[in-house]
């Protein structure tokens, strides 16, 4: 079956009774953009440099297809789900993109669900076209979820909107934020952080809202209402002069004292917000050093361990749980992640750590050099070779099977006197 016929005995998510639902004559009509454009993404300011951080963090972390064999060794897979994860995911995101949209949407919501939108398989018929593969993936919003079902609202890139619709959940993967407590918890420390910040911007509005503060102390005393009016009175006509005037200027009786206060009310709220600041980024793992770049190798390697590590490998486990075949699974086929560890060392760690794994037989040279932006070294066999460079393997075992004699030390011989 060619490429062509199988796209179009693809399955698709948004086709009902053999049409595309919302299929019109888009002609001159401007949509907006995909998910990750804006919909579900969210708009606190605190939050957004936190959750890109992260969400970048993880979509530089590279995937692959790989077949293991039952001794451990694996080699590397050429599949349509690696390149929608890796290289195209969709018509308007890579596969970077998409791994950047479902990490973001996971912390802001909770859950997210990565939808197979095209397909040759239909979950709704278990109809096959020759096998179990994957066109178009998309980043869903979880509206609802049943025992079986999940209800998802999804970007139709054929009609530039958003559709809701149903899928099973074994069709879909559903990827839970593994710092739900943290984050998305009803009673978490985010939570309280942002109720904190957002009494604070409403105190902040309330007193630089250009009111003069001040107190007029008025020459007779209020103790009858007759004497609250007069005082109500007297301070509406100075709010009237001092609209009117341009300069800001106003008069009252002589008798009246006028009294400003310019020192605020101190309240906790600022102190309480730096607490609950601190105790959010220890939970997440997160320094400010993080975020600025000077941060240790320590400090990242607990970053990445407390924060990324578990983020990717809920993913893929989600991935391989639900877009990789039984079959494929028997044969020892899976998606895997790997963190380049040598992208936060210096380059003198760097050419250190490749001289140790060159010198242990760990890693080849053609290895190492693209590490460092060097192209492999094409005409050189020792380069694709475990071999120490500081080691003469031809002598050592030309003396180990005997070819060579081994100097031994003579012992000294007694002359006598």
């Amino acid at each position: 079956m060619s490429i062509i016929d199988r796209f179009k005995g693809a399955w698709s998510a948004f086709r009902q009774n053999g049409e595309f639902s919302g299929g019109q004559d888009l002609g001159n009509q401007v949509y907006r953009g995909p998910l990750r454009y804006g919909k579900y993404w969210t708009t606190n300011s605190y939050t957004s440099p936190i959750l890109n951080r992260i969400a970048t963090d993880v979509m530089s972390i590279d995937l692959k297809h790989i077949k293991m064999d039952k001794d451990g060794f694996w080699e590397p897979v050429q599949s349509t789900l690696i390149d929608r994860l890796t290289f195209e995911a969709n018509l308007d995101q890579t596969g970077r993109d998409l791994m950047q949209d479902i990490v973001f949407s996971m912390m802001d919501e909770g859950k997210v669900a990565i939808v197979p939108v095209s397909a040759d398989f239909d979950p709704m018929t278990g109809e096959q076209n020759g096998g179990y593969e994957i066109y178009e993936l998309r980043t869903g919003r979880i509206l609802e979820m049943y025992a079986t079902k999940v209800k998802l609202d999804v970007y139709d890139q054929r009609s530039g909107q958003h559709k809701q619709i149903y899928m099973d959940k074994d069709e879909v993967a559903i990827i839970e934020n593994p710092l739900y407590p943290v984050m998305n918890g009803q009673n978490s420390t985010l939570n309280r952080l942002m109720d904190k910040i957002r009494k604070m911007d409403e105190y902040d509005t309330s007193i630089m809202n250009n009111k003069l503060n001040i107190i007029a102390q008025l020459p007779y005393p209020l103790q009858t209402e007759r004497e609250f009016e007069r005082a109500k009175k007297e301070i509406n006509f100075l709010n009237d002069v001092m609209k009117q005037s341009p300069f800001g200027i106003g008069a009252m009786g002589s008798t009246t004292k006028i009294t400003q206060i310019n020192r605020e009310v101190k309240n906790s709220l600022l102190d309480e917000i730096t607490y609950l600041e601190k105790q959010f980024m220890n939970q997440l793992g997160l320094t400010d050093n993080v975020f600025n770049g000077t941060a240790s190798e320590s400090e990242m390697n607990q970053y990445y361990t407390r924060v990324i590590d578990p983020i990717i490998l809920s993913i893929v486990d989600e991935i391989n749980r639900k877009f990789i075949s039984r079959t494929a699974r028997t044969q020892g086929q899976k998606i895997m992640f790997y963190r380049d560890v040598f992208r936060t060392a210096t380059l003198a760690s760097q050419v250190e750590a490749a001289k140790t794994l060159s010198d242990s037989r760990i890693a080849m040279a053609n290895e190492m050099r693209p590490i460092f932006g060097l192209p492999p070294i094409k005409d050189d066999p020792e380069a694709n070779r475990l071999s120490n460079p500081n080691v003469d393997v031809a002598a050592d075992d030309a003396q180990v099977r005997g070819k060579v004699p081994i100097e031994e030390e003579s012992e000294p011989q007694d002359t006598g006197s």
